[in-house]
């Protein structure tokens, strides 16, 4: 049988408020979607709590806390790495634990990594600034990098290789050479990197790369390009958080253009601030108040 929930009475409209009040959820939220102006034609009287400017400000600040030139060079690695430029190396990659404590889990997977290359018959090196230190000893112990120093090559050993397979004009390898000779001492055993070999890039040389733009230029030689799968990982991260921040910003400007023109119109008003004074009488009005 059919029950009717009104029992043949028909359903009363509810009215439509007059006054309404939005917190910050909200007003995040309702400036994402963009309905925000459309309030304004709806309510007459709209609150807001006592504390949103404050919290706009805040807002504000927390999304800029990326510096935008991180968020580029992660953008332009994960863009190389679409295009096939770069490559990730296999995330459970083996090392030797003992080479490990020397010069850390990364390096080692590196290490193995270009052994393999070198016994298909492949060039492959690690490319790391000079000096190296031991994992733990705060820049005190340099790395004993014993019978695999030979797979090791210098960023700026790397700068002169280009420059000898014509890949890279004279005045970017001068403004190159100029930062590297002051952030990279170079290793007693480098030798010109041929063209075409497999380079494993830890995460200092990827900065130095970027800070240098001389991804065309290793594309130009022919090298294979490989980065540990954290720095894709954490270049992945970087680019997410500032997709969020955008759109986060984006709703930050709707909720503070709907306040200037709410205000404007005498729509938008904030709540009192809450007065907690024990055995103080609130005064009666008829604003309502943020407790």
């Amino acid at each position: 049988a059919v029950i009717s929930a009104f029992v043949g009475l028909a359903p009363s409209a509810a009215p439509r408020p007059q006054v309404i009040a939005l917190d910050q959820t909200a007003l995040l939220t309702l400036g994402y979607l963009e309905l925000l102006p459309r309030l304004l034609d709806v309510f007459p009287r709209i609150y807001l709590p006592h504390s949103t400017g404050p919290w706009l400000f805040n807002e504000q600040n927390e999304i800029q806390f990326h510096q935008p030139s991180r968020v580029y060079d992660a953008q332009r690695l994960l863009s190389a790495i679409a295009r096939r430029e770069v490559q990730v190396t296999a995330a459970n990659s083996q090392f030797a634990n003992t080479l490990a404590s020397e010069i850390g889990q990364d390096l080692a997977q590196f290490v193995h990594a270009a052994q393999e290359d070198a016994q298909a018959g492949r060039a492959a090196y690690v490319i790391r600034p000079a000096p190296l230190h031991r994992p733990g000893s705060l820049s005190s112990q340099d790395a004993n990098l014993g019978e695999h120093a030979s797979l090791f090559r210098s960023t700026i050993e790397l700068l002169r290789s280009l420059k000898a397979h014509g890949a890279i004009d004279d005045p970017a390898y001068d403004r190159g050479e100029s930062y590297l000779k002051r952030n990279d001492e170079g290793w007693p055993h480098d030798n010109e990197i041929p063209a075409g070999a497999t380079l494993y890039l830890d995460d200092v040389s990827v900065a130095y790369i970027q800070w240098l733009d001389l991804w065309s230029s290793l594309a130009r030689a022919g090298y294979r390009l490989f980065v540990h799968p954290d720095k894709q990982a954490e270049a992945s991260a970087l680019d997410q958080s500032d997709s969020t921040s955008q759109s986060v910003g984006k709703s930050i400007d709707a909720v503070r253009k709907f306040i200037r023109d709410g205000q404007s119109r005498q729509i938008v008003h904030s709540l009192r601030r809450p007065n907690r004074e024990v055995g103080r009488e609130l005064e009666g009005d008829d604003a309502p108040r943020f407790l």
